[in-house]
């Protein structure tokens, strides 16, 4: 397995000063419709935090394969490529917590309900040990040490928000 180094910063992006490749993860959540979802008896509480437009009824009518996900729920990058030895900087710049995890191949998510918007049936697997690497609202994940080849992310809780990373030698 090759050796990724992780790390969640909640510190600004460094990225635009060190010559990093950027990708941003966006999503536009209304705060009153999806807290109000959140905090329905056993739901997870409170689950957007910042002031989007896209209300909670909006986003689920975009839940099917025809509109694959809700297209402000994304990230900025679908494809990009770094030079061996390069990293990526990645900000949550949405409202909701999401994930930039390494797949072996892109799949659904680990959210039954969201995955009626990707055609895969087969989940999305991680690559290594590691999991979902979450990323709050905020927050700023540095990715570091990839091999060269190509690199495939995804939120597993949003499964139609990809990235395809191409590390060059």
């Amino acid at each position: 397995m090759p050796a990724v180094v992780l790390s969640l910063l909640t510190a600004p992006a460094a990225g635009a000063a060190t010559g990093r490749t950027q990708i941003q993860m966006q999503d536009r959540c209304e705060p009153v419709s999806f807290n109000e979802f959140g905090n329905q008896p056993g739901g997870p509480g409170d689950i957007c935090f910042k002031n989007g437009d896209v209300t909670f009824a909006e986003f689920l009518d975009k839940l099917n394969p025809d509109d694959g996900g809700h297209g402000a729920w994304r990230f900025s990058r679908e494809k990009t490529h770094i030079d061996a030895g390069q990293s990526l900087s990645v900000r949550n710049t949405g409202g909701e917590v999401h994930c930039f995890t390494e797949v072996v191949d892109f799949g659904t998510g680990i959210v039954p309900e969201l995955n009626a918007a990707v055609t895969e049936t087969a989940p999305a697997v991680p690559v290594g040990d590691e999991g979902p690497i979450f990323v709050g609202p905020g927050g700023v994940l540095e990715v570091s040490g990839l091999t060269p080849g190509t690199h495939k992310f995804e939120c597993l809780i949003h499964p139609w928000m990809r990235s395809t990373v191409e590390v060059r030698r």
